[in-house]
């Protein structure tokens, strides 16, 4: 039997005597074989605000990315949890975002869910919402520490609307101030202003931010997949390594500028037939930095009928 893997399990303590709760927040939990965090025969624990990325890695588990099993007042709220598809076909391994026992006393609201291929039902019922589902808009996901950036961009929908709670603390991953009596975002991060209008990643309070044109560009973007001959579609992740960046892109010729092209969100560009990609990774003006260059890449698809 294979169980557990769990990037943080609350383990057995249901009849413990610790009569106090347990508070688990400001993780980024991804890709752990097991869930990203696993609450089991645990009692009165609140998991607030964290993220979960692509957890569930081993094909031998079908775990959620954050879940309660037969446990006993705990409260999931304000998490962001993204489920990666099921990379078999096989629909017997498709997963939930999340899932419950049932028990009455325990909460599942507010949670940001998105999955992105088929997905078992998560749970509902007057405990179990709201919750809202869709593309978080991550600054830079992925499984590499050195590029992975899990803060919401600009426009992310889990920001600036998380539930009210008075049980978390007041600061998110970054040491950042979160308000214990008003909107913030929902995630292990909290953006640094609640207008709207920053970039993910900007200045700390205090500081002000640099003249345009002072600072260097912002580097070219990058592409996960080499540029070439492939026999079928392919995905192709756009990357950058400068935290708050945004990219936009074009796969119809034109240039991409700060306003023209599409902007890239969680997923990979389908590339279904031969296409040049070109992408520019920019921030806000007031990081004053100028956008990168345009970075290029064809990909030729060639399947049986093309050989």
């Amino acid at each position: 039997a294979f169980s557990d893997g769990n990037g943080i399990i609350l383990d057995s303590y249901t009849e413990s005597r610790y009569t106090g709760r347990t508070l688990v927040q400001n993780n980024v939990t991804w890709q752990n074989g097991g869930s990203g965090i696993h609450g089991y025969k645990a009692t009165r624990v609140d998991i607030v605000h964290n993220t979960a990325w692509h957890n569930s890695a081993s094909t031998r588990l079908l775990y959620p990315q954050i879940f309660e099993n037969d446990c006993r007042e705990v409260r999931i709220v304000n998490n962001i949890m993204v489920m990666p598809d099921n990379p078999t076909g096989d629909r017997t391994f498709d997963e939930r975002v999340t899932s419950t026992s049932g028990d009455a006393t325990n909460l599942i609201r507010d949670n940001f869910f998105f999955a992105e291929g088929a997905s078992l039902p998560n749970p509902t019922g007057a405990n179990c919402s709201p919750n809202v589902s869709g593309d978080p808009l991550f600054v830079s996901p992925g499984g590499d520490p050195a590029t992975a950036d899990f803060r919401l961009r600009v426009g992310s929908p889990g920001r600036g609307n998380a539930g009210v709670i008075g049980y978390r603390a007041g600061i998110d991953a970054d040491g950042r101030t979160r308000l214990l009596d008003g909107a913030t975002d929902r995630g292990a991060y909290q953006h640094p202003s609640t207008d709207g209008t920053p970039a993910a990643i900007s200045p700390r309070a205090g500081t002000a931010a640099p003249p345009a044109g002072t600072r260097a560009p912002v580097p070219a973007p990058t592409f996960g997949l080499a540029p070439g001959t492939y026999r079928e579609a392919i995905k192709v992740a756009l990357l950058t390594r400068t935290p708050g960046a945004y990219i936009r892109y074009t796969t119809d010729g034109r240039t991409p500028t700060e306003t023209l092209g599409t902007l890239a969100g969680h997923q990979p560009v389908t590339v279904a037939a031969t296409t040049t990609l070109k992408a520019l990774a920019f921030l806000t003006p007031d990081a004053g930095r100028a956008a990168s260059a345009v970075a290029t890449a064809t990909y030729v698809i060639r399947g049986a009928a093309g050989r």
